[in-house]
């Protein structure tokens, strides 16, 4: 009977592990709304850019000098930009990874806590554990039945 006490316990690691994995997504979602107001904010900028048709014939030294230094430094930025959108991207890659694994995990804490109830009810009804093992469908399906 020591066992199924200990699993039914680990319903406090469900409820951690829970916690854990929703702080993941708040940071998963963070990073996503952060790519898109990057986005947002860069596209006019860059369509300005592209679309304006100055005259480089009709400019001044000093004016084309102007000008070319502006696309420099648009081009600088959106490079600048790009490489913070793959930062954002990868800690959206890592933050999913660390959810999965939280979301694995709490499906073995619950599997484990789901045999430790049905040892507990075979033994009630005289069923052996030995002879009668436990599949996880057996355990879906028993939920099921209570209804």
């Amino acid at each position: 009977m020591q066992k199924p006490i200990t699993e039914l316990a680990k319903l406090k690691d469900i409820n951690e592990a829970c916690s854990y994995a929703t702080k993941g997504i708040s940071l998963i979602r963070k990073s996503y709304s952060s790519i898109l107001a990057i986005s947002d904010l860069v596209t006019p900028t860059l369509k300005q850019a592209v679309n304006s048709h100055d005259n480089y014939f009709k400019m001044s030294h000093k004016e084309l000098r102007q000008a070319i230094d502006e696309r420099e430094t648009t081009l600088y930025s959106t490079i600048c930009i790009l490489r913070e959108l793959g930062e954002l991207a990868m800690n959206i890659d890592q933050d999913t990874a660390d959810v999965e694994g939280t979301i694995g995990e709490i499906n073995d804490i619950a599997t484990g806590v789901n045999a430790g109830i049905n040892q507990v009810l075979n033994r009630n009804n005289g069923v052996s554990d030995s002879i009668n093992p436990v599949s996880n469908d057996e355990n879906s399906k028993g939920a099921a039945d209570h209804e």
